[in-house]
């Protein structure tokens, strides 16, 4: 299962149960108020993935960091995560449960993403475009150097389209990868 699979499935999960719970705006806000507190202190969650921190002393340290400052479908949330060996999932698990509450409210987020900053009348074409066929209601715009051309689309933090350089040239060294070495030489040396 992919990582945003992965995050949207725990994201759902705990979505439903906040609105089942009449909890939905307080966990929503919170997961957000949790997400920017662990990217800004990575130490925490660096602290929780330890190896050497023993599961029982890894729950109840999620138990205290967290019993009295958010909702306990979240401390439980993260307790799981531990449980089952996924902490590295956690902050896209948060950012999911967002994207559920936008989803849920009729808001769809596309990010876009180029290697250079793009200019404003293609910004432009593009936002048109977008909202036109996918209804989106809010558009943003990042610069990542390491596609290095192209564009990669996201909805809601999930990955729709990767027309970047960079995953050309990932997938061809994939395939090159592939062909195994003797097989190379052997069309190589009947071709010449």
């Amino acid at each position: 299962m992919s990582a945003s699979n992965v995050a949207t499935v725990y994201a759902e999960a705990v979505f439903e149960l906040a609105v089942e719970r009449d909890k939905r705006a307080v966990i929503v806000d919170e997961a957000a108020e949790l997400a920017a507190v662990l990217r800004q202190e990575p130490a925490i969650l660096a602290g929780l993935r330890h190896p050497t921190l023993a599961p029982d002393a890894r729950q109840a340290l999620i138990r205290d960091l967290l019993g009295e400052r958010v909702e306990r479908e979240l401390v439980d949330l993260v307790a799981l995560l531990a449980e089952r060996g996924r902490l590295d999932h956690l902050l896209a698990v948060l950012a999911a449960i967002a994207s559920c509450d936008r989803r849920d409210r009729g808001l769809v987020r596309l990010e876009i993403a180029s290697a250079v900053p793009l200019e404003p009348a293609l910004r432009e074409r593009c936002s048109a475009a977008l909202r036109a066929v996918h209804g989106v209601s809010e558009i943003g715009f990042t610069v990542e150097p390491e596609l290095l051309g192209g564009l990669r689309v996201r909805r809601d933090g999930e990955q729709v389209v990767d027309a970047s350089v960079r995953r050309h040239l990932d997938r061809l060294h994939e395939q090159i990868l592939a062909v195994p070495a003797q097989a190379a030489w052997r069309t190589r040396e009947g071709g010449a």
